[in-house]
């Protein structure tokens, strides 16, 4: 015969307490908050373009010239728990011709407090035209995080011909245009 009464209950108040310091301990302890060149922390995606109207009155090109990386991007990494200090241990990038700013080998890991962000720059550098990419993985994120240990980043890109000053995809007579515009800029 064991020790329980006939008729008693579990103590579920106590075990419903301690259920909850879990999820709390685990929703205030390290959490990994990715925010991107986008703007949008929903998307968890970074395409790589050239913003043109940065530049001149025209529209921003999804092309990226070929050995003349036109844009950066980047993604802020932040431990947005409210205890202890998230570690990121390596990010694989699983597209070719993109770097990141962090050389994890050299540097080593990058360790955040609560509320710390750390900016990666990366930097997509075609050593071909017509190359292009668009991987769901394209960043591997490995860290110490309870929400996410493990999190991936969709990149995209596509380069153009390093003639291709219009950035419509063909190096042709469209070309000649801003090249003109620019090159009597420099005359006066």
């Amino acid at each position: 015969m064991d020790d329980t009464t006939v008729g008693s209950t579990p103590d579920v108040t106590t075990n419903l307490a301690i259920a909850i310091t879990d999820v709390v301990d685990t929703v205030l302890a390290l959490t990994l908050s990715i925010q991107d060149s986008s703007g949008d922390a929903d998307d968890r995606s970074i395409q790589f373009n050239t913003a043109l109207s940065q530049f001149r009155a025209t529209t921003d090109s999804l092309l990226v010239r070929h050995r003349y990386a036109d844009s950066q991007q980047y993604i802020d990494l932040s431990n947005s728990g409210q205890d202890g200090t998230l570690t990121i241990t390596g990010i694989d990038v699983q597209a070719s011709d993109v770097s990141l700013s962090h050389d994890f080998s050299v540097e080593g890991d990058i360790l955040l407090n609560p509320g710390e962000t750390h900016r990666i720059n990366l930097n997509y550098a075609p050593s071909e035209a017509n190359q292009t990419f668009n991987v769901a993985d394209g960043l591997v994120i490995y860290s110490n995080a309870h929400n996410n240990a493990i999190t991936t980043v969709a990149l995209a890109g596509q380069s153009t011909y390093q003639s291709d000053i219009n950035y419509d995809g063909v190096v042709s007579f469209g070309d000649l245009g801003p090249l003109i515009a620019e090159w009597s800029k420099a005359i006066a």
